[in-house]
């Protein structure tokens, strides 16, 4: 019996609409077959916190923000310990980013010395709302500290949703590639991203993809977004 949920199963069936395509659940996954090929599918359904919808952000990429998380990795990379990553998302525009990312470095970094379980920031330095996260237990490769620098927004739950993508992410990074071969040729492997109920910008995904090196390990990754209509994120 698969264990899809509602979001997770109309999305696979979009994508088997638009590639013409069979499928069939498989755990909390699915196999496809297009074009007489079997592709093994997994959905990640991107859910704001408490079930609010799943809008994700454009992100900024201006020079003010891209010295800024420069500045943040260079002080913070060697302090953050292998295989945790700690996520911060901040309203843009910044007007003081020195400032910024000194108080951030100090605050993060007397959390890191004193051993937090957990890394929680959510107050307002120099203007903009910072928030952060800290997930453990993620690849050892992965970044130390991920920024997502975003235009001010109503949405309240916008920081929780990059947090719980970036971590749903980070844990796909970690899995070993499945070794499960169907009879016959051994099937190709995609993900799908589903957002329930909200939006999302395909750069803010392919971003955050590349930044945990996940676009090498899929040969498609697909976003479905509303009425069925698919994007190619990469492959």
């Amino acid at each position: 019996m698969g264990t899809l949920r509602q979001q997770e199963r109309a999305g696979i069936e979009a994508v088997a609409r638009h590639f013409s395509a069979t499928w069939q659940a498989d755990g909390d996954g699915a196999r496809l077959r297009v074009d007489g090929r079997p592709v093994a599918v997994t959905p990640v359904a991107i859910a704001g916190k408490g079930g609010a919808p799943g809008t994700v952000p454009r992100l900024r990429f201006d020079r003010v923000v891209v010295d800024l998380l420069g500045q943040l990795r260079s002080a913070l990379d060697e302090r953050v310990p292998a295989g945790q990553t700690v996520m911060i998302t901040m309203t843009a525009p910044i007007l003081q980013p020195g400032k910024t990312a000194a108080a951030l470095t100090q605050a993060i970094g007397a959390r890191i010395a004193g051993r937090a379980r957990r890394i929680r920031i959510d107050e307002t330095l120099y203007g903009n709302r910072i928030r952060t996260h800290l997930a453990r237990d993620v690849p050892a490769d992965a970044p130390r500290v991920m920024v997502f620098v975003h235009n001010p927004s109503p949405l309240a739950g916008l920081p929780a949703v990059l947090f719980a993508l970036t971590s749903a992410l980070l844990a796909l990074a970690k899995a070993p590639p499945t070794r499960r071969k169907p009879q016959g040729a051994a099937p190709g492997r995609w993900l799908v991203l589903i957002p329930e109920g909200g939006s999302a910008h395909p750069a803010t995904l392919r971003h955050i993809l590349e930044d945990l090196g996940l676009t090498g390990r899929f040969e498609r990754i697909l976003l479905v977004r509303g009425r069925g209509r698919i994007d190619a994120l990469a492959g």
